[in-house]
């Protein structure tokens, strides 16, 4: 096989609110802007973050994303980032909509002299940042609660911190019906049939559920496929689990989606025992080989990507 080698976690999410709405227009002699009948809106809209409230930019110019995962949401809503960190250009499914945007590099190297640089009005950062307090000197920082709201609740969240919630409404109504149009196809082309999600590391497997990218939340969340019993079992709340070798005939379902879990692995560990050979779903040739880049981003513009590529596999399988 041949795989990417990079990988990081995935599924994304922040818990907050929005209190106020922005307004389009040109300003008016206050320094706010004014709508169309000359009435004053507000620039910034007060956003309660994990890092307290935050009054940010409406309409901004200049963001720094830090926390990768969200530059497809951005995009979606009409958000332009001026840079963000490297998966982003590496991602099969983004990187035609990166002109212009700069590369800040490995996420765990930027430092705030590259930051500070590049003058943002907006920054949006994991909250687990090391530098979160140095990056709220710089410029309105947003500090984001990982992994905390599925990815539709997520893009709605964006909505309402710039005043967009009808632009993430109009793509979660048109992804519905995306869903809905192939759903009963997948349903009957897989029946009762089980799908795994399986990554190895170099010691073990992990294996996950729904919520965490990776092709799950179309698989069981929107087409309502089935897991092995033994794999929603080890799953449970956390939505993941490792798995020994000795484990994954059990947590293996008839169709598998998989790719190396971190960086600088071939999959070698899984991929090359004689476990992997004797699965059924690799004897029947049900494995689907993950992008590990694209498939770690569940922002709208790649599960589109990989609703079309899930549901191919599917169906012609």
């Amino acid at each position: 096989m041949n795989w990417f080698n990079k990988w990081s976690l995935g599924a994304v999410a922040f818990s907050t609110m929005a209190l106020a709405a922005c307004g389009n227009g040109e300003q008016d002699n206050t320094g706010s802007e004014a709508d169309e009948n000359g009435e004053a809106t507000e620039e910034t809209i007060s956003y309660e973050a994990m890092n307290g409230m935050q009054e940010v930019p409406a309409n901004p110019e200049r963001v720094v994303l830090l926390a990768d995962v969200y530059y497809g949401y951005l995009q979606e809503l009409g958000i332009d980032v001026a840079a963000t960190t490297d998966y982003v250009f590496e991602s099969p499914f983004l990187e035609e909509h990166t002109d212009g945007v700069e590369n800040l590099g490995d996420a765990s190297s930027v430092s705030i002299e590259q930051i500070v640089e590049l003058d943002p009005d907006l920054i949006i950062a994991y909250g687990s940042s090391e530098i979160l307090d140095q990056l709220e000197s710089v410029a309105t920082t947003v500090a984001v609660d990982y992994a905390s709201l599925g990815y539709k609740e997520q893009l709605m969240e964006f909505g309402e911190m710039f005043g967009r919630e009808d632009a993430a409404q109009s793509w979660i109504d048109s992804w519905d019906e995306q869903v809905e149009s192939l759903k009963p196809e997948v349903q009957e082309a897989v029946g009762e049939d089980t799908i795994s999600i399986l990554q190895p590391t170099d010691s073990d497997v992990y294996l996950y559920g729904s919520g965490w990218g990776r092709g799950g939340e179309i698989m069981y969340e929107e087409f309502e496929l089935n897991m092995p019993d033994a794999a929603v079992e080890s799953v449970g709340t956390d939505g993941f689990n490792n798995l020994a070798l000795e484990a994954v005939p059990e947590h293996a379902g008839d169709y598998i989606l998989t790719a190396p879990w971190t960086v600088n692995l071939d999959g070698n560990f899984l991929y090359e025992s004689s476990i992997w050979e004797g699965l059924d779903a690799v004897e029947d040739e049900r494995v689907f080989e993950m992008d590990p880049i694209g498939y770690y981003f569940n922002d709208p513009i790649s599960v589109e990507q990989h609703l079309d590529e899930i549901s191919n596999f599917l169906l012609n399988n």
